[in-house]
């Protein structure tokens, strides 16, 4: 399910931090330390360091304490892995204005999320700054998408 797709290895726990953080005026150290509460809230303890086994519910409802709202806007979890779109075919057909969180995977192990708005896109590789978006590195190249999630 939603809850138990874990965000993995440093960079991509980096990449998430620095999503929500663009998305709002928070720091990704309180962004952390929301996560941490979150956490806490579901009987979970973590501690506001970067981690692996972050819960993707947790994630969202640091955008609701932020003062956001979010929606399920597009959900391919059921769609087999192979026949899921890479981060660049997404893009190419979501140049929206609209704010989303962008969770993928490669097929249950390694999780990753990004932001991205009006074209742009918020990344590890962006160094947390907006960027018009034109394709994703070779290290991303892997992944699918998994979730799409509508922010305000």
């Amino acid at each position: 399910g939603c809850g138990s797709m874990p965000i993995c290895s440093p960079f991509r726990r980096k990449s998430a931090l620095t999503a929500l953080s663009a998305l709002s005026d928070r720091t990704p150290t309180e962004i952390a330390k929301l996560l941490e509460k979150a956490a806490k809230k579901h009987g979970r303890e973590i501690g506001p360091e970067l981690r692996d086994d972050y819960n993707i519910n947790d994630w969202l409802e640091v955008v609701n304490n932020l003062g956001g709202n979010w929606a399920l806007s597009e959900d391919y979890s059921e769609t087999p892995f192979k026949k899921r779109l890479t981060i660049d075919e997404w893009m190419a057909q979501h140049l929206g204005v609209e704010p989303e969180l962008v969770f993928c995977d490669d097929d249950g192990k390694i999780g990753h999320v990004f932001a991205t708005v009006e074209g742009e896109v918020v990344d590890t590789y962006t160094r947390g700054k907006r960027v018009k978006f034109s394709q994703v590195p070779d290290t991303f190249r892997f992944l699918r998408v998994k979730r799409t999630f509508l922010v305000e």
